[in-house]
């Protein structure tokens, strides 16, 4: 591909570039422009197809039988200070809190004061184990801390009366922590009362003031004896829930932490790996 065609390939997806965006920046050059004669058909080829936005549930159905939680984060993509790309699911399950959405964000052209959503609830994979004595090790970072906030509310149910539940380990991680740190108030609960003495969660964060970024990988690593001991010695199963570039790095690091400790190559960490997946002890709800 000539240099020129990637160069304008690269600028057209870094600035978030398409049909609308076009029109309005020759709007902005010639303002007696119109649009009159523009094929309603070309409008149409270049909108995307949208797909389905699947978020995690994040309350327990068993206590909330006709209401679920989902947890989302409104999505700002900035090429610079004056083109933005808002996230269009998120944006618009916003919009039910404000009538017409943030300052900068889309708006709506009446209040949602009912609003009427198109959704499924699909039959998740990502489940709790068999046995609630089976010791886990959950894994989030923003908005995927969801799932482990029902699997929390469960243990907490069946502690309540009287269920052994096994040792967790929850690691959580955050931009900063006065601005999005989720469930705070719900976590801390958890660990200080219900779940006390089987709970212990690890925060991590990436945009704290002037302290060095931290990222869940980095915390992972930190309590490193305690979660190999878990994973290698009692079989505890591990969930991972947030972004791909996440939930590659975690993995990464555990690989890392195994070949140290046990002293195993790389094909007999993989192998580990594989069994721990091939039975259900190793899960993962990722995206991006």
């Amino acid at each position: 591909m000539p240099s020129n065609i990637s160069s304008l390939i690269a600028t057209l997806l870094s600035t978030y570039t398409n049909l609308a965006r076009i029109l309005d920046y020759a709007v902005s050059d010639s303002p007696g422009i119109t649009w009159l004669n523009l094929p309603l058909s070309l409008m149409v080829e270049s909108l995307r197809p949208m797909v389905p936005r699947s978020y995690p549930i994040s309350s327990l159905s068993m206590t909330c039988p006709r209401q679920m939680g989902i947890t989302v984060a409104v999505d700002c993509l900035k090429a610079n200070e004056t083109v933005k790309a808002f996230g269009i699911a998120s944006t618009y399950l916003s919009s039910f809190n404000t009538a017409n959405g943030h300052e900068g964000q889309l708006s709506y052209p009446r209040p949602l004061t009912e609003p009427t959503l198109h959704c499924q609830v699909r039959r998740s994979q990502f489940k709790l184990p068999a046995h609630p004595s089976t010791p886990m090790i959950m894994v989030g970072a923003g908005t995927g801390i969801a799932p482990f906030r029902a699997f929390l509310q469960e243990k907490a149910r069946l502690a309540s009366i009287g269920r052994e539940v096994g040792q967790m380990l929850v690691f959580a991680g955050f931009r900063n922590p006065d601005h999005d740190y989720l469930y705070r108030a719900e976590l801390e609960d958890f660990e200080s009362n219900a779940l006390s003495g089987s709970l212990n969660a690890y925060t991590a964060f990436s945009r704290n003031y002037n302290q060095a970024k931290t990222y869940v990988q980095d915390r992972i690593e930190h309590k490193g004896e305690a979660v190999l001991h878990m994973l290698l010695d009692q079989d505890a199963a591990l969930y991972v829930c947030g972004s791909a570039t996440m939930s590659r790095g975690v993995g990464q690091k555990l690989d890392e932490l195994i070949k140290q400790k046990r002293g195993w190559d790389d094909e007999k960490v993989r192998h580990w790996r594989e069994t721990k997946r091939k039975t259900k002890r190793w899960q993962e709800d990722v995206w991006g």
